[in-house]
């Protein structure tokens, strides 16, 4: 059991060996003999979302495949936007400054969009 939970955490630990030296010294008995510094942890990376369709994807659950639908039955039909107008839409719910009774639901929805996914999805809803 010991060479099991060994293996895994030299498994875990080896992708941070250019940065930190976390084992120096592991004895036959697979115990911890000395550590060189202590573990600090780095912020997480965002995920990189490649096309508007993977961004579509969340917005699809109230829009439709298609952006046809009227998100929660009372928003606007999206489908058919130019482009101009959903990215100003996007960027108005993430600064507060556009949107209804569905501002603070779409604020959370579009917070975390950099301005190349907004340019991206907004290109893709007007493709449909």
């Amino acid at each position: 059991m010991k060479l099991i939970t060994l293996t895994i955490l030299l498994f875990l630990f080896t992708g941070c060996s250019d940065d930190i030296n976390i084992l120096q010294k592991v004895s036959a008995d697979g115990i911890f003999k000395e550590k060189s510094q202590e573990l600090v942890l780095s912020e997480p990376k965002k995920v990189v979302q490649n096309d508007g369709a993977t961004i579509f994807r969340a917005c699809a659950s109230c829009h439709g495949h298609n952006a046809k639908n009227t998100a929660l039955g009372k928003s606007q039909v999206i489908n058919g936007w130019s482009a101009e107008r959903v990215s100003a839409a996007l960027v108005g719910y993430q600064n507060g400054t556009y949107g209804g009774e569905f501002k603070a639901i779409m604020h959370g929805q579009v917070s975390k969009l950099s301005a190349e996914d907004i340019r991206l999805v907004s290109r893709h809803i007007a493709s449909f």
